[in-house]
C-alpha cells in the first residue's frame, strides 16, 4: 500500500485477476487495489475498495471454492416401492487441505431440471427449499460421494444436483454477513437426470406350477411411459437371463393383467423377475419370485404282441416301476404284476387264452388302459 497509514487504519486489499492487477511497476505498489479505513472494520477478506469491488469479490469466490468438475452420471441403483430408493455416486472434489474437515457437498433434488445454485456464505438445513428444489442432504466429508435417497416413490420423476463447498458455518440463512463468509459453494455440479422408479405400480407378481410349464402373472395399477416387460429367469438368485418379452400399455390408469409361459422351466428353484422398461430405455425391477419345479412324469406305452406263453408287451418311457393289471370283460382280475420301463414281459394266460381283455397300466398318477386280445 503506497500511502501512510497511521495506528487505527485499517488497509483494504483487493486481490486481482492477474499480476498486472496489482501494479505494473516493481516493486508492484500503488492504491489503486487497495484503500485505509480508520474506522473499525470487519477483518478478513474481502475487504472491498474502490478499486474494483465487483472483481475482488469474484475472484475470492473462486479461490475459496474446492475444484469439482462438472458431470452428468446415471444412478447405481433404482429400486421400486412406496418409498423405494435410488443411489448415486460421484467423482469427488479435490481437497486442498483435508486436514481441517470443511469440504463437503450439498445434495438437491427436484421433481424437474429446474435448479437454483446455493449462495455463498449461506448454511442451509436440510429440508430447506433453493429455488424449486429441496435440499435432501448435507455430507460434511469430501471422503463420502455415493447416497441413497430412501423417500422416492413409484410414478414419480426425480432429478439430483450435487454441489461441494468448502468452510464452515459461519452465518445461519437469513443473515447479513457477506457472501464471502462462510461457506462457498462451486458453481460446478454432478447431476443426475430423470429417473423414475418404476413408473408401473404393480398390484401383484405370481408364479404358478401348471403340469409341465410355469405360469407367470401380474397386474398393474397404473402405467407412465411403459414401453415393455422384459421376464428374466435365474436358478440362484442371481444369474438372470432374458426368457421373454411382453408389450406394456404405455400410459394407463386403468388395471391391467399380464400372463407370460415359461414353456421350459428348469428342474428345481426357478426364480422370476419382471425388468420393466420405459421408452426412453431406463428400466426398472419388480421383486423376485420363486417356484420349486419337478417335471412331471411322461406316462409310459405299452407295445403287446401275442406269444406262446401268452401276451408279450414292451413298457416304453415313463419313470420307476408300472402296475399292469389284466381284467376280463367282466371286469375280474385275473392278471396283476409290477415291471419298471424298457424291460419286455410276458401275461401268461394260460386256460384264458383266446379271448379279449383289458389291461390297465398305473404308473405316479398317471393312468392308462388299452383292449388286448389273445390268440
Amino acid at each position: 500500500h503506497n500511502n501512510t497509514a497511521s495506528s487505527g487504519d485499517a488497509i483494504y486489499v483487493c486481490p486481482g485477476n492477474t499480476v498486472a492487477d496489482y501494479g505494473t511497476n516493481a516493486p508492484q505498489a500503488g492504491t489503486t487495489w487497495t484503500s485505509k479505513n480508520s474506522t473499525t472494520i470487519t477483518f478478513g477478506l474481502p475487504n472491498i475498495s474502490s478499486g474494483n469491488p465487483t472483481t475482488n469479490t469474484a475472484f475470492w469466490d473462486t479461490l475459496r471454492e474446492p475444484a469439482f468438475a462438472n458431470q452428468i452420471i446415471a444412478p447405481s441403483s433404482v429400486i421400486a416401492g412406496s418409498p423405494g430408493s435410488i443411489s448415486f455416486s460421484w467423482s469427488g472434489a479435490t481437497d486442498p487441505n483435508a486436514a481441517d474437515g470443511t469440504t463437503g457437498y450439498i445434495v438437491l433434488r427436484n421433481t424437474s431440471n429446474t435448479f437454483t445454485p446455493p449462495a455463498d456464505g449461506t448454511t442451509y438445513v436440510t429440508g430447506a427449499n433453493i429455488g424449486s428444489a429441496t435440499v435432501i442432504v448435507q455430507i460434511t466429508s469430501s471422503a463420502i460421494t455415493t447416497y441413497t435417497d430412501n423417500t422416492v416413490m413409484n410414478g414419480n420423476a426425480y432429478y439430483y444436483r450435487v454441489y461441494a463447498f468448502r468452510y464452515a458455518t459461519d452465518n445461519v440463512n437469513g443473515n447479513t454477513f457477506h457472501r464471502s463468509r462462510g461457506r462457498a459453494y462451486t458453481s460446478t455440479f454432478a447431476e443426475i437426470q430423470e429417473v423414475n422408479p418404476l413408473p408401473v405400480e404393480l398390484i401383484s407378481f405370481n408364479a404358478l406350477v401348471t403340469g409341465n410349464e410355469v405360469y407367470l402373472a401380474w397386474q398393474t395399477a397404473s402405467e407412465l411411459n411403459n414401453d415393455y416387460f422384459i421376464i428374466e429367469r435365474a436358478t440362484d438368485q442371481n444369474s438372470f437371463i432374458e426368457i421373454g418379452r411382453v408389450d406394456g400399455y404405455g400410459n394407463s390408469s386403468q388395471e391391467h393383467s399380464y400372463i407370460f409361459i415359461d414353456q421350459y422351466p428348469t428342474e428345481g428353484n426357478n426364480y422370476y423377475r419382471l425388468k420393466q422398461t420405459d421408452f426412453n430405455g431406463q428400466y426398472n425391477y419388480s421383486n423376485t419370485v420363486a417356484i420349486n419345479f419337478v417335471k412331471a412324469p411322461t406316462p409310459p406305452v405299452i407295445t403287446t404282441w401275442n406269444c406262446e406263453a401268452g401276451i408279450c408287451f414292451r413298457l416304453e418311457g415313463g419313470k420307476g416301476m408300472s402296475q399292469l393289471e389284466v381284467f376280463d370283460m367282466n371286469g375280474n382280475l385275473i392278471y396283476a404284476m409290477q415291471t419298471s420301463a424298457d424291460e419286455p414281459g410276458i401275461i401268461p394266460l394260460g386256460e384264458n387264452a383266446n379271448a379279449i381283455y383289458i389291461l390297465r397300466i398305473s404308473q405316479s398318477g398317471f393312468q392308462q388302459t388299452k383292449k388286448i386280445s389273445s390268440r
